[in-house]
């Protein structure tokens, strides 16, 4: 069974944590995570992805409802497997 790759739309998230006076530095260190993970995750860098309980803090922290948490974490439907760069859907079918 695949994974898929949950995709942050950073621009969203900057938007919340630009209207709660938060830079990227302060989500990280509530998150508990080095500037350089948060920045892998906010990029989706090689497949990097916020975990669960890590979207649901953030959701606390912003007030966010289950509309706009969707926005923000949206399931992509491109499968992960593993290292290295998710793999493509196959567009030549």
């Amino acid at each position: 069974m695949d994974e898929y790759i949950v995709s942050t739309n950073k621009t969203i998230l900057k938007a919340y944590m630009l209207l709660n006076g938060d830079k990227q530095e302060d989500l990280a260190k509530h998150l508990g995570l080095s500037d350089s993970a948060m920045s892998a995750k906010m990029n989706n860098w090689r497949g990097r992805q916020f975990t669960g309980d890590e979207i649901k803090r953030i959701a606390e922290r912003y007030n966010l409802s289950d509309k706009a948490i969707q926005g923000i974490f949206a399931p992509s439907n491109t499968p992960y497997v593993g290292r290295g760069r998710p793999k493509r859907a196959n567009t030549n079918t």
